[in-house]
Parts: C-alpha cells; structure tokens; sequence
C-alpha cells in the first residue's frame, strides 16, 4: 500500500511540473520564433487535457507563422481539441478546412471519419 502512495504522489508532482514546462516551452518558442517548440507546448496541453490551452496555442502558431510547415498539424489538432472540449460546430467546421487545405495529410482520413461522426451526431439531435 505505502508503494501505491508513493507512486501516486510522484504522479501528482510530475504532472504539477509538466504544465509549469509547456508553458516555458509555448513562450520560449514565440520569444525565439520557433513554432515547432510552441507546437511541443501546446502538445503537451493537450496530451494533459487541457485541451482550451492547446486551441489558443495552434491559433497563435497560425497567426503568428503563416509559412511554418506544420501547419496541417495544427489545423488538424484545433479540430481535435475542438472536439474534445465539446464544441462539435467548431470542430466541424475546422476539420472541413483541414481536409480542405491539407488533402495529403497523414491524418487526412481520420480527420474525414471525425467529421462524418460529428455530422451524423448533429443531425441526429
């Protein structure tokens, strides 16, 4: 039982740590325009469910690096926390322009099979 404590405690305190990290990371990244070290950021936010955090993040990325090669990731991943957080409309609508703009994407089919589940539970509200 004592080792069962342990590791939650160590759980606690690593998570507790985490968060403090990507945020160092998000603002490191803008301060040195680095987007893939905001994109590591705000993948860490939305690995730890904080996914309203990771949204603010890609829409920074977005805005701030129009050039910035990964932008099909982050549209992807806005979509998807989008989803997450329950704002179905907004998920829709960004999983469109990702299949959009991004048509050869890696997560091209998955984003389609999300949008068409997202559609079919719309409609059937």
């Amino acid at each position: 039982m004592k080792n069962i404590i342990k590791v939650c405690v160590l759980i606690v305190i690593a998570v507790l740590c985490i968060d403090p990290y990507a945020n160092y990371k998000v603002d490191k990244g803008f301060e040195e325009l680095n987007p893939d070290q905001c994109m590591a950021g705000a993948e860490i936010k939305r690995r730890l469910w904080k996914h309203y955090q990771a949204v603010s993040i890609y829409k920074k990325v977005q805005k701030k690096f129009p050039e910035y090669d990964g932008l099909a990731k982050t549209q992807y991943f806005l979509a998807y926390c989008y989803e997450k957080e329950g704002q179905d409309k907004m998920a829709m609508t960004e999983y469109s322009k990702y299949i959009e703009l991004y048509p050869s994407d890696e997560f091209h089919s998955i984003a389609k099979k999300r949008l068409s589940n997202l559609e079919a539970n719309a409609s059937a509200d």
